[in-house]
């Protein structure tokens, strides 16, 4: 007697199943064979019936075979036929008879021997006892090793019953051995339909009427197989279900051949991340302190036998996903983590359905990412609508869920969950002495690089610092890394796409370009210096815990046009090394009631997130007064000054406005703004030096009269369109720039501003305006 041992591997269990299953094929082709009256030429015209023998291997010879073609004492078993009342044939011995193959063996009429065919029958099924035996004790000793057959583990974790084992098998088959394949089609009595049916599972194996509509049920879309997505039904042509092909989901097969490899639709979602600590997480002293808390929350919710759903959410790159592997890792458990960020939205339901099915087959907690969902962009209630659905499907789970996004949820989208305890977390971005590590820890970084001025002027999360930095590498090339590469990458990283609402200015003046009174220019290197030592102040001395709001930065810049109030901005945004963004009030503004407080948040949402500095000018136009309400449209316009109030205050980035009036502000501005700059109209002296700073150096110039010039009452802005003017007057002539190009070029400014004047006010220069 062969030695039993226990199974090396889940292939040769299956291979075993297989062979058992080959064996009740046999039995099965004898009942059929034998409940046949006569042989049909044309059935089994492909594919005949010793051959079919021959690929189930059998066991018997041939004189057994025969016998299963005829009953005891030399009586032919297909002679014995009636008809029951539902029009279904039943064979003598009492059996009913299926629809399914009608030939025999070719050799079996020619026959004369008979045998008993109830032996025969009793002969095959103590070999298929004996088979099923064998097996049950290979199981039960590779228990006994330690070990769990994936295939037990599956019908375990789905709850399969045996009608729903014996399907799989069956649709295991052609994935195993081509020979099932002939099998089959000859099953079908159609040689093209190699793939196994639901009518031929159901016929295969239902005992009766009854048994059939209930084997039928194992099929339907809202059975386990389907819906834990293990078989594929192929029902899409319109023909009844019966008739529906039956396939063993590929990820199954290599999972139940013992491969763990991901591939097909979850191959670029599934991020194969390690445990961590929580000491590792890259979060802030508050936010390990949440995570400590979720960790006692699901350890208590383990303890009762419950599973939590939890809403993780925080800015991208703050460290969500290293948290779920931090806290999964402290309850001892596996996890899974998936990003949908970059799927489109109307197939997450499908890829959450294969996320769902393999965390259960892993045994793992999930965690699916699914980035930034806003409920009032355009298509917003759309995209809720399908979290819903992705909820759903992650509460089939029967573990820890985590759902991971950029910017919160409403809670009306867990309202249909009911086998997990909902729970809802925030990582806040990550503060200035997170950052500051952040950068201190970023591999051969530059000695001149400040980690101070990267952590106070850029609010990146540690996902973000690690983006910038691969960034600015890709910009040197991938060698070691600058300060002026890493300052440009930074700037690329902070980057947001505003659309239409705002434009991206480049910054192009520097210190050297302004001219201003020594006050004025004093308060504006102010502006400057808590720009750039913003993080330090509010974090490490304490400001930003102790007053929640107004930890941003508002300027007023006021004065005439012309005076420098653009060029001040850019050159604060250049000494930051932060983008500029101008806002375009035509864009912003709308007619429509609600319009313009969306755009706005739009606007204030994006700048929030990119560290950009937001300027508004002529801002009064938005920031104006409130009046009293005489009409609605009154109402609504003090709603959207109320609006930006809010939003001012809130804000914690940089704006700056500027204003031509600024009598024309609401005063409850005043307070939310933490600088002003008055720009005056600039004084002779002033006015000279701006005549000296004025053209490139690469522009030719003849003794220029700057003093005479300086006389002349223009302001910063008026004074750079005539020097443009000038230049061209000059070019034109082919002659360098001098006085007389500038003389008349002031007098197409006077003309252009509606300005009188004479043309004596040019003195000695007159005649330049004569001629």
């Amino acid at each position: 007697m062969t030695a039993v041992a226990p199974y090396e591997d889940d292939a040769s269990y299956l291979l075993d199943e297989l062979e058992l299953f080959d064996r009740l094929l046999e039995r099965r082709l004898l009942t059929w064979w034998s409940e046949t009256e006569a042989e049909n030429e044309f059935s089994g015209l492909y594919i005949s019936d010793a051959e079919v023998w021959n690929l189930l291997g059998a066991s018997l010879d041939g004189s057994e075979r025969r016998s299963a073609n005829r009953g005891g004492d030399g009586e032919s078993v297909r002679g014995g036929r009636d008809v029951r009342d539902d029009g279904r044939e039943r064979s003598t011995d009492g059996g009913e008879r299926f629809d399914a193959v009608e030939s025999v063996p070719a050799d079996a009429a020619a026959e004369t021997q008979f045998f008993d065919v109830a032996d025969t029958f009793r002969r095959f099924d103590a070999r298929v006892t004996a088979a099923s035996r064998r097996i049950r004790r290979r199981k039960r000793l590779t228990r006994d090793a330690g070990r769990t057959l994936r295939f037990d583990r599956l019908c375990e974790t789905f709850g399969l019953e045996t009608r729903h084992r014996e399907a799989l098998l069956v649709a295991l088959g052609p994935e195993l051995d081509p020979k099932y394949g002939r099998i089959y089609a000859y099953l079908h009595d159609d040689v093209t339909r190699t793939t196994p049916t639901v009518g031929l599972v159901v016929r295969l194996f239902a005992s009766d009427r009854r048994d059939r509509i209930r084997y039928r049920t194992a099929f339907t879309d809202r059975s386990v197989l389907r819906r834990s997505r293990l078989l594929t039904v192929d029902d899409s042509g319109g023909e009844p279900l019966p008739n529906a092909t039956v396939r063993v989901e590929e990820r199954v097969v290599e999972y139940l051949l013992g491969g763990d490899e991901l591939g097909g639709r979850l191959a670029d979602v599934v991020d194969a991340s390690a445990a961590a600590s929580l000491d590792a997480v890259p979060v802030d002293d508050g936010g390990r302190r949440r995570l400590e808390r979720l960790v006692d929350v699901l350890a208590r919710r383990t303890e009762r036998g419950e599973h939590a759903f939890v809403h993780l959410y925080g800015p991208e790159g703050v460290g969500k996903a290293a948290g779920v592997a931090a806290v999964c890792s402290a309850v001892g458990r596996a996890h899974l983590l998936a990003s949908l960020e970059d799927v489109p939205a109307t197939e997450w339901v499908e890829r959450c359905e294969l996320l769902v099915r393999e965390a259960r087959l892993r045994d793992a907690a999930l965690a699916v990412d699914i980035g930034s969902v806003d409920e009032r962009d355009e298509n917003g209630e759309q995209t809720l609508s399908v979290v819903r659905g992705l909820v759903e499907r992650l509460d089939e789970l029967g573990a820890h869920v985590f759902l991971l996004n950029a910017d919160g949820l409403p809670q009306r989208v867990f309202r249909g969950v009911e086998r997990h305890v909902v729970s809802t977390v925030e990582l806040p971005r990550t503060g200035f002495q997170q950052r500051r590590r952040s950068w201190e820890a970023v591999p051969d970084l530059p000695a001149d690089a400040d980690a101070t001025y990267l952590a106070s002027t850029f609010r990146f999360t540690p996902g973000e610092i690690a983006d910038a930095v691969e960034t600015a590498r890709r910009l040197d090339d991938g060698d070691s890394l600058t300060a002026e590469t890493l300052s440009r990458g930074c700037r690329v990283q902070a980057r947001r796409n505003l659309g239409s609402l705002a434009r991206r200015v480049e910054p192009r003046y520097t210190w050297d370009d302004i001219v201003l009174p020594e006050g004025r220019l004093d308060q504006l290197h102010e502006v400057a210096a808590r720009i750039r030592r913003r993080g330090e102040v509010l974090t490490e001395w304490g400001f930003e815990e102790k007053f929640s709001l107004g930890n941003g930065l508002t300027v007023l810049f006021s004065g005439p046009s012309g005076t420098g109030k653009t060029m001040a901005t850019e050159i604060l945004a250049s000494d930051a090394g932060l983008d500029l963004y101008k806002v375009e009030l035509a864009s912003v503004v709308s007619k429509y009631i609600g319009e313009t407080e969306k755009n706005l948040k739009r606007v204030f949402d994006e700048a929030e997130g990119s560290d950009a500095i937001l300027l508004f000018d002529e801002a009064d136009a938005l920031f104006g007064k409130r009046s009293e309400v005489t009409d609605a449209r009154d109402r609504y316009a003090n709603i959207e000054v109320n609006y930006l109030l809010q939003r001012i205050e809130e804000h914690g980035g940089i704006v700056v406005l500027t204003t031509n009036l600024r009598e024309n502000f609401d005063d409850a501005f005043e307070r939310r703004i933490h600088a002003c700059v008055d720009f005056p109209l600039p004084d002779e002296r002033s006015r000279a030096e701006i005549w000296r700073r004025v053209f490139p150096d690469q522009t030719p110039t003849t003794d220029l009269d700057v003093p005479f010039l300086a006389g002349l009452e223009l302001s910063g802005g008026s004074i750079k369109n005539v020097a443009l003017n000038a230049a061209f007057l000059a070019a034109e002539e082919g002659t360098s720039v001098e006085t007389s190009h500038v003389v008349r070029a002031t007098r197409r400014e006077y003309q252009k501003m509606g300005r009188m004047f004479s043309v004596d006010e040019f003195g000695v220069y007159a005649s330049c305006l004569r001629s």
